[in-house]
Parts: structure tokens; sequence; C-alpha cells
């Protein structure tokens, strides 16, 4: 039990980021806006809207690859939850995972 609550926290923390970090790429969707690690170096003769297309499919890309990174962790905390239900009394249990959701906000 030692170790399965810092684990579960960083996880959550974890999740909590990439949820962020979904936010933030679905805001530059809506804006319009490319953000400087999308950005496609490509020759000068490429038009404007080839550009745009490719860096909206870049940014569409790293959503998946987010919401991939979400699904993985979820499975990891589910299986945290059941082992800290099996060696945890259900009193210390909830303190631990409320703390863990107030520190986080979960999702």
């Amino acid at each position: 039990m030692d170790r399965l609550v810092p684990t579960y926290r960083k996880l959550a923390v974890k999740r909590s980021n990439i949820h962020l970090d979904i936010w933030f790429l679905h805001q530059c969707q809506k804006q319009r806006v490319t953000p400087s690690f999308v950005k496609a170096k490509l020759p000068k003769n490429v038009s404007k809207k080839l550009s745009y297309n490719i860096e909206k499919k870049i940014i569409h890309s790293e959503i998946c690859k987010h919401y991939s990174k979400i699904n993985a962790i979820n499975i990891d905390l589910t299986i945290l939850y059941d082992q800290l239900v099996q060696v945890t009394p259900y009193q210390l249990l909830q303190v631990n995972l409320n703390d863990i959701h107030d520190d986080v906000g979960f999702f």
C-alpha cells in the first residue's frame, strides 16, 4: 500500500495534465491558431491553405495521441484502485482518494 497511493496520485496528475493539453489543442483549433510545436517547416512555394491543412492534421493527430494516453492511464488507475480496495480499509481509502481528487481537480 505504501507505493500504491503515490502511484495513483502521480497517474491522476498526469491524466489531468493531458486533459489540459487536449483542451489547449481544441482551443487552438477553434481560434485557428497553430502552436509552435506544430508548425510545419515547408518550402516557401507551398500554399498557405496546404500548410494550414497539414498543421490541422498534426493537431488532430496530437489530440488522438493524448486520448490514447488517457485510456492507458485509466486502465492503470483501475488496476491500482482494485489493488487499493483489497489492501486498504474503506475509510482510509476514501480519505486518500478524496485528497487526490481535490488536489488534481479530477476529470
